[in-house]
């Protein structure tokens, strides 16, 4: 086989398997049960504050975020406050994205899904993007939840915020 030849067959197979690399993770739908399990804090919180910051020993771009807690519904804050410091972010011209970080606006309400504390100490948000729930009032009222297209409980019965604290605490009694 000639070098042109094998250089071509090389190629060949280095583009099949670019895909493998390239592709983007498609989470399955989970269940509240399973998000819940999977989170050692879950609460309602309203956010206070948010700047975008730079690290001073690596020069990355990360937001802290202030929440005031509204409600627990599993495991308890101490102080009425929730810290979470989250990669990315804007600061003048420079933007860095990470995918699946969750973003805030201040002002909102959300509903927290939080794992283990990061190597900061900060809380992780579970399921990166999926472990925040906003919540806002429907033309009816009622608080209503948005960012739950990845629980399938929320999905097929619609996502009011009495119906998804009904089953987080359902879920931390068994």
């Amino acid at each position: 086989m000639s070098t042109h030849t094998t250089l071509k067959l090389a190629a060949g197979a280095l583009l099949c398997l670019l895909p493998a690399f390239a592709g983007a993770t498609t989470l399955a739908p989970a269940t509240t049960a399973e998000l819940v399990e999977a989170s050692r804090r879950v609460c309602c919180a309203r956010v206070e504050s948010l700047e975008v910051r730079r690290d001073a020993r690596t020069g990355f771009l990360f937001t802290p975020v202030e929440l005031r807690l509204l409600e627990d519904l599993k495991g308890v804050s101490p102080s009425g406050v929730v810290s979470l410091r989250l990669a990315g972010g804007r600061l003048g011209n420079e933007r860095t994205v990470v995918e699946g970080m969750p973003t805030f606006r201040k002002g909102e309400e959300v509903v927290l899904l939080l794992g283990k504390s990061n190597r900061d100490g900060f809380p992780t948000v579970t399921q990166a993007r999926r472990g925040v729930l906003r919540i806002h009032r429907d033309r009816q009222g009622r608080r209503c939840l948005t960012g739950v297209s990845g629980i399938r409980e929320c999905r097929e019965s619609g996502a009011t915020l009495d119906a998804f604290r009904d089953g987080v605490r359902r879920i931390v009694r068994e």
